[in-house]
């Protein structure tokens, strides 16, 4: 035999310890990239069923099939809206030093038209 699963398995079937780590891996995820990405009471396991008839054998794949996929979307998801965050700021940190530039440029030259008007001839 050698057949390819994909299997959904509810989370309340992987045991305590099994969830507890799940939930601590994410919660790990979440306070380092900042986001609010939770688990669903479904989990997709790859596994592959092969042996003989008279003995099976079950061999999970990590690494594989949809939830490494999943993982991949989340990840660029996340990087995707950091990026667009931090193009953001620095989009307004540039509009506010030109804004800063254009009004001291303003400022300097207005004085020096002012000082070059404003001075008196002897004759």
């Amino acid at each position: 035999m050698d057949y390819q699963l994909g299997l959904n398995v509810p989370r309340a079937m992987l045991g305590s310890k099994a969830n507890e780590a799940a939930n601590a891996l994410i919660a790990s995820l979440n306070s380092k990239v900042g986001t609010n990405v939770s688990m669903s009471d479904n989990i997709k396991v790859n596994a592959v069923l092969g042996g003989t008839f008279l003995k099976p054998s079950i061999k999970l794949k990590y690494g594989a099939g949809e939830g490494k996929t999943e993982a991949k979307a989340v990840v660029d998801q996340v990087v995707a809206e950091k990026k667009a965050e931090l193009q953001a700021k620095a989009q307004e940190k540039v509009d506010t030093l030109k804004k800063k530039a254009v009004e001291k440029a303003t400022t300097e030259i207005g004085n020096k038209l002012k000082g070059l008007f404003n001075k008196k001839t002897n004759n």
